[in-house]
């Protein structure tokens, strides 16, 4: 291993001596401290501010408790250096999933990063991904300003991807807020993920959104059925459980027998 590091050491280009230093440290674990005490220094000298960033998010998981607070502090200083909006919010993104709430202090310092970031779609990435590791004393507001950062992007396509991202963490009652939005862009692959999310809390969702379960479903049915078939596919698979607890065994299998015609008809 420690051919290895110094090996990374030599390497002249940021990318690859990150890659080979990630490679180094998933090797290791608490009881190496001091080659990682070394894989950090070395780390710490990629001029990259994205890549030191995400490897020292990428040690912090090796690192024993003494370790971990001064590297994910150095991880979040090189992510607030990056002049790109998108890279910002990828490194803040990675830092913010080694947090817990228990990092209170660095998780602010996380969000304040995020909200500086002028680009909507990166700033609602962001803020989506800090908000997902909040106690709940900070976590509704940090949703409220993702989710608003979210409507505001132009491109439908970065707009689901970014509200559907908010909606894997939000609570049913918050989901009520995002639902028409998303489905407005139902059109849009990334609404898939959302969903996912939506499926395990439909009832619960149905109830504060105050509609049917039927009613619901069939709304959101009815939207997917106007796109591309695969999307529609798509939905069903995640809502196969939706549709199993409303309509019974029989509804699944009309749906399935519907599908397979529908098939026969496009070959």
């Amino acid at each position: 291993m420690q051919a290895a590091l110094e090996a990374a050491r030599e390497i002249g280009n940021d990318y690859y001596r990150a890659r080979v230093l990630s490679a180094v440290a998933e090797r290791l674990g608490p009881e190496d401290r001091e080659l990682l005490q070394a894989v950090l220094k070395a780390v710490r000298q990629i001029g990259d501010d994205y890549y030191r960033a995400r490897v020292l998010s990428a040690v912090v998981a090796r690192l024993g408790p003494e370790d971990r607070a001064s590297t994910l502090q150095a991880a979040l200083e090189a992510a607030r250096q990056i002049e790109d909006d998108y890279y910002r919010a990828s490194a803040l993104s990675a830092v913010a999933a080694r947090l817990g709430p228990e990092d209170r202090e660095l998780l602010q310092a996380a969000l304040e990063a995020a909200r500086e970031i002028k680009n909507d779609s990166s700033r609602a990435s962001a803020l989506s991904a800090v908000a997902e590791r909040l106690g709940p004393e900070d976590r509704a507001s940090t949703l409220q300003a993702a989710l608003e950062a979210a409507r505001e992007i132009g491109n439908d396509s970065s707009r689901a991807r970014a509200l559907s991202a908010a909606a894997a963490i939000c609570e049913p009652r918050e989901l009520v807020e995002v639902a028409n939005a998303l489905l407005a862009l139902v059109n849009q692959d990334e609404t898939l993920r959302a969903i996912e999310s939506l499926a395990p809390q439909w009832f619960l969702f149905c109830k504060f959104r105050n509609s049917s379960p039927f009613s619901e479903l069939s709304q959101w049915l009815e939207h997917y059925s106007r796109g591309a078939r695969p999307r529609l596919i798509g939905a069903l698979n995640r809502l196969v459980n939706v549709i199993e607890n409303i309509g019974g065994r029989q509804a699944l299998e009309e749906i399935a027998s519907a599908i397979t015609d529908v098939g026969k008809w496009w070959h």
